[in-house]
């Protein structure tokens, strides 16, 4: 025989004190009274039934001690041979993900279904069997290891947390599965509604009982929201808008754009059943903000009826031209917005990170790491070597589908002379002449690309075409497409990095929306990750003894980008799964269930024994 609580055995030595009650007598005290003649009687009487009640006591004594010995093994549970031949190990794996979110009409979720049929479950489960419990979402982890304890396997599934990330079912069974001690006493049981892209692999796995949860429901969700700023004018904001109607239906809905609780626009959408809306809005923002989308009527899901990016400020560009003067050029760049210009007859030798150089003619030997464009270089360095000239080149082929070519029209341009080069590592040419000469070439490179243009501007008509500024313009969004554009939103369910300047040995603590908080690791030099993000929203970065969400450093905006998701209707069927049951009680309890109420009968034997004169 086993016990899974032996340590409850030392409830024994509370025989010593019941023993030691029974053994001490109390000690008579002396009266003086007028006769003894009622005492005598008295005493006869008890002398002639001092055997039964010397044997009531021994008789009570032993019913107490009986009592404590079945008490006390109750609670160290035992496990009888036959009872260990068929115990088994249960793993209960519970979807915590996006779609379980999602409420009926009567506002219950999804998940709470799943926590309480899991509870009936763990109701019809032999007591000695073990039990894990683990969710899906954001990772797949235990919750709560194998334990024969009820109150800490039900606890543990009351207190699982809803989240916005997609759910990993195969990934969830197969931690599950190295959980398992012997492959014939191993059960999985997962309570899920089947909205995952990785669904059909659990379908054909044998080992798994599936327990469905929820019923097909429609449902409207922004799929995705991508903020961008114009190639051609920095200061307008090119936003792309993706809405997916997941349902049987036609929709009918509109969208609400706001930057910082300011209205931009409303749009109508109309869908199709499983129809997809796509639009592509400008507006004009240099301040930068908190940019939201927002469904007016999505569905049951409502973690993907708001999207939200963070838009950064249009900044001033520094831009260091190296010449020793071309009015095109100069004309060129001070009339772009944002651009702040300086005009220099010689290369710095240290030029701050954070500008953009143009090098017009003259090449130092060694390029710094910026992002630099050459326009008609006269001299070697370590990216090319200077070859023959190229008189009246004609250009023959152009990337137009590239975007530092976009609105760019080279046709019937001018360019008397132009320069060959030979370059030292592979480029990409996105203009050539008839020979295949790059005209104008992309060298792409660690710490910033390189734009080489390498017609002669004094003897053509390219600057007084507009393809040349449109040109200029396009380098510049190319090459400062890192500093104008803020990070992408993060996917609910992944890791989030942001780049962010703090000092040395600085702890940052990431809040979620709902005010939860994450630590935040430093990753690379001026840059922090935490994760994964389990909420949809904006999640903000601040120091760890700062909860003032004015003193946030950064922001970062989480949406729910999984269409598996949010397709509500993809639950699991009965022709798919099956229906699984909990197993049924052959006839009883566990062995300490019967101990205790043997021994709750002996307390009302000794009480009837013994204690209830006292009463009467």
């Amino acid at each position: 025989m086993e016990f899974l609580a032996p340590y409850a055995l030392a409830g024994f030595v509370l025989a010593i004190p019941i023993v030691a009650f029974y053994i001490l007598r109390v000690r008579l005290k002396r009266r003086e009274v007028p006769t003894l003649m009622f005492w005598q009687e008295a005493f006869q009487e008890r002398r002639l039934t001092a055997w039964w009640r010397r044997l009531r006591h021994l008789l009570s004594l032993f019913v107490q001690l009986l009592f404590l010995t079945l008490l006390v093994l109750a609670a160290a549970r035992p496990l009888l041979p036959w009872e260990k031949r068929h115990r088994q190990d249960w793993s209960l794996l519970i979807d915590n993900s996006a779609s379980m979110t999602a409420r009926t009409r009567g506002g219950v979720s999804r998940l709470h279904q799943a926590r309480r049929q899991a509870l009936r479950w763990l109701e019809r489960l032999p007591d000695e069997d073990r039990v894990a419990v683990l969710v899906t979402a954001p990772q797949p982890r235990v919750i709560c290891p194998f334990t024969t304890h009820r109150g800490t396997i039900r606890e543990a599934i009351q207190r699982i947390r809803p989240t916005h990330a997609p759910a990993q079912l195969e990934r969830v069974v197969e931690l599950a599965r190295t959980l398992r001690a012997e492959e014939d006493r191993f059960r999985i049981v997962l309570f899920s509604d089947g909205c995952a892209r990785d669904r059909s692999a659990l379908i054909k796995s044998r080992d798994v009982e599936i327990v469905p949860i929820g019923t097909p429901t429609d449902n409207v969700g922004v799929a995705r929201l991508a903020p961008r700023r114009s190639l051609l004018d920095p200061a307008q904001l090119q936003v792309l808008i993706e809405v997916r109607n997941f349902g049987e239906s036609p929709v009918r809905t509109r969208v609400q754009i706001d930057l910082d609780d300011n209205p931009l626009d409303v749009l109508p959408v109309e869908l199709e059943p499983h129809g997809v809306w796509r639009s592509v809005q400008e507006y004009l923002s240099e301040d930068g903000g908190l940019l939201r989308a927002r469904l007016e009527h999505g569905g049951a899901l409502s973690c993907d009826d708001t999207a939200w990016a963070v838009v950064k400020p249009l900044e001033e560009i520094n831009v260091i031209l190296v010449t020793e003067g071309n009015l095109f050029l100069e004309k060129v760049f001070e009339a772009m917005v944002g651009v702040r210009l300086s005009v220099q007859a010689r290369a710095p030798a240290e030029p701050p990170a954070d500008s953009v150089i143009v090098y017009h003619r003259e090449v130092p030997e060694e390029l710094p790491a910026n992002p630099i464009i050459v326009i008609d270089p006269q001299s070697d360095c370590s990216l090319w070597q200077l070859g023959a000239e190229v008189h009246e080149p004609l250009v023959e082929t152009v990337q137009e589908e590239h975007p530092l070519m976009a609105h760019v029209r080279l046709d019937q341009v001018l360019m008397p002379r132009a320069r060959q080069l030979r370059f030292e590592r592979t480029v990409i040419p996105l203009a050539a002449t008839v020979s295949g000469e790059p005209l104008y070439a992309l060298i792409e490179r660690p710490g910033g690309d390189v734009l080489v243009l390498t017609a002669d501007l004094d003897q053509g008509d390219l600057p007084l075409r507009t393809a040349f500024p449109i040109m200029m313009a396009n380098a510049l969004a190319w090459l400062t497409q890192g500093q104008l554009d803020a990070p992408e939103p993060v996917p609910t369910g992944q890791l989030a990095r942001i780049a962010i300047d703090t000092s040395a040995g600085t702890q940052l603590m990431a809040f979620s929306p709902s005010g939860r908080l994450l630590r935040a690791l430093p990753t690379t030099a001026g840059a922090v990750q935490f994760g994964p993000v389990d909420e949809a929203g904006l999640w903000r970065l601040q120091l760890a003894q700062s909860n003032d969400p004015a003193e946030a450093l950064a922001q970062v905006a989480a949406n729910l980008l999984e269409p598996a998701e949010s397709d509500l209707r993809a639950t699991w069927t009965e022709k798919e799964v099956g229906v699984a049951q909990p197993p049924r009680r052959l006839g009883g309890r566990s062995t300490w269930w019967y101990l205790a109420f043997v021994a709750l009968g002996l307390t009302c034997i000794e009480w009837y024994l013994y204690q209830r004169r006292w009463i009467a």
